[in-house]
């Protein structure tokens, strides 16, 4: 029964239950609604990263460090080279597979770190895998892309 409270308020879930009937009745929100909303997404990614790095530690990082960085370099190595390997095997080329490429090798979402906490789990280490998986896929975002555009598939 915990299972299902914890679903039924949860602020993401709540959040996209109430904007289906919106979008099934293709219902346009306001000018003014919408700005505000396009103020506060564009604060809320820089405020959750400051609240990411508020709560790290350096003792918490060493402990989890093999565990972080194992899942931060299959998050943005593993996953985007198998990912784009199946979609050339498939027969897909340029901006579909450049837009795979992208999507499967962004950091992991900084909502990671909201929902651990909220269920209980281990903030610290979703904290450390959303700092790493950061900082290498400006490296590994870059190389995909290079090889991609060398290879002439995007």
């Amino acid at each position: 029964m915990d299972i299902v409270r914890d679903v039924v308020t949860n602020p993401l879930i709540i959040g996209i239950v109430s904007a289906l009937p919106l979008a099934w009745l293709d219902i346009q929100l306001p000018g003014w609604l919408l700005t505000s909303g396009n103020y506060f997404a564009s604060l809320s990614l820089p405020l959750a990263l400051i609240c990411i790095g508020g709560s790290l530690s350096l003792t918490a990082a060493r402990e989890s460090s093999a565990l972080a960085l194992s899942a931060s370099l299959w998050k943005v190595i593993v996953m985007p080279v198998t990912g784009v390997a199946a979609a050339i095997a498939l027969g897909y080329r340029g901006a579909e597979l450049g837009i795979l490429m992208l999507f499967l090798a962004s950091p992991t979402a900084a909502v990671a770190y909201v929902m651990a906490r909220g269920a209980g789990g281990n903030e610290r280490l979703a904290a450390s895998i959303i700092m790493l998986s950061t900082l290498i896929s400006l490296l590994t975002i870059s190389v995909g892309v290079l090889v991609l555009k060398s290879l002439a598939l995007i």
